[in-house]
């Protein structure tokens, strides 16, 4: 404890200046004066450190506080007891969207309670679809970033800020003018926008969950919005022109964080689901699979997400179109009127071979079609539809 070391250095100061053998040594009279007030100063240090306030009252205060803004805001909140500390906290709820998302605030994150009651954070909601805030009142905007090519944040901040050294940054030196990438602009409208660039802001995180305290974030001041989607068109907007010139510049693919509420995941799994892992007795084309787990990690590019599934289905088009080819020569040849000697029959059998073995004139539609019923039992897809439906998802 800092106030142990304190009382140990005054006493061994007290313990020179009286022993006789450094007398000599410390005989200077406006030295010992100034080594006295020294240890008159470490007392009282000394005495407030071992005074320190209970962090239980002033936590119970900053919740007390953000209860009665809650009130006055009309903003939905309620008390939690968390069962590993036995204390009490709070969870306040904004809006997202049409929806809502909450915020935690414990005794353990006191400190949260606190930025929270240095800002208006009643004016502020969550950004639906995307791991940010914005505040119509401020005219703000604020979402986090992240590197489409799985860069570390110190990587990042290297490029980002043509930093030598990012950990120097990174380990709380003030680089403050070095890690901020600033543009204004002043419309024809009369609006004065601001688009920023910089480490994440206080209450960003303290609003948003599971935040890295070096995370990085876009934020856009000084537009007038209202509404939910528009204020998503302007982040949309202003996010893509200014990160595609950084990417042609650097190289380094920026994009903002995107969240997916659970209750929109049409593919979400049973929560009581139990995992069975069993020994892999099938072995899957590489290819195929290689594309499917590029499409699941692109959760970030919707469109390049669609395509690497797609793919994964055209992968198997020449496989199901010879597959039904096959079956319609079957059929074919088993009409009663099929005849080997009649060129005309043959010359369909030709037909049908060419158009799907030789990829001939067989459209991908009619491939997609022959996959897809091959692939797919229609009644679990009625099955899952209805499901959807009954949900509300669609």
């Amino acid at each position: 404890m800092i106030s142990d070391v304190l009382f140990d250095a005054k006493n061994d100061i007290e313990y020179y200046l009286n022993e006789p053998t450094f007398s000599d040594v410390y005989s200077d009279a406006k030295l010992r004066e100034q080594l006295h007030e020294l240890m008159i100063s470490m007392e009282k240090i000394r005495v407030q450190l071992d005074n320190v306030p209970d962090i239980e009252q002033i936590f119970e205060s900053l919740k007390t506080k953000i209860e009665e803004r809650c009130k006055i805001a009309n903003i939905e909140y309620k008390k939690i007891r968390f069962d590993d500390d036995n204390n009490e906290g709070l969870e306040i709820f904004l809006q997202e969207g049409r929806s809502k998302r909450n915020v935690i605030i414990s005794i353990s994150n006191a400190r949260k309670a606190g930025i929270l009651l240095e800002h208006k954070f009643e004016n502020y909601k969550f950004m639906s679809g995307y791991n940010g805030i914005c505040s119509y009142e401020d005219k703000y905007i604020e979402v986090l970033i992240n590197s489409l090519d799985k860069s570390s944040i110190q990587k990042i901040y290297e490029r980002l800020f043509n930093l030598d050294n990012s950990g120097n940054y990174l380990n709380n030196i003030s680089y403050e003018n070095d890690t901020k990438l600033e543009l204004t602009y002043n419309s024809s409208e009369g609006l004065n926008i601001t688009i920023l660039i910089s480490p994440i802001s206080d209450i960003a995180k303290s609003l948003l969950s599971n935040i890295q305290d070096d995370s990085i974030s876009l934020k856009i001041s000084g537009l007038n919005i209202t509404q939910q989607d528009k204020t998503i068109s302007y982040l949309e907007k202003y996010a893509n022109s200014i990160f595609f010139q950084i990417d042609l510049v650097l190289g380094l693919p920026l994009t903002v964080q995107r969240i997916q509420n659970q209750e929109e995941n049409i593919l979400q799994h049973d929560a009581q689901t139990t995992l069975n892992i069993k020994y892999p007795v099938c072995q899957y084309d590489k290819e195929a699979l290689s594309l499917y787990w590029y499409a699941r990690s692109a959760n970030e590019m919707p469109l390049l997400q669609y395509l690497a599934y797609y793919q994964v289905i055209e992968f198997y088009f020449s496989t199901y179109s010879q597959i039904k080819a096959t079956r319609t020569i079957q059929n074919l040849m088993k009409t009663p009127g099929f005849n080997i000697h009649n060129d005309n029959d043959i010359i369909k059998v030709l037909s049908i071979a060419k158009s799907s073995f030789g990829r001939g004139f067989i459209t991908e539609i009619s491939q997609l079609e022959a996959t897809l019923k091959e692939c797919i039992q229609i009644s679990l897809l009625k099955e899952f539809l209805k499901k959807m439906k009954d949900s509300n998802l669609f």
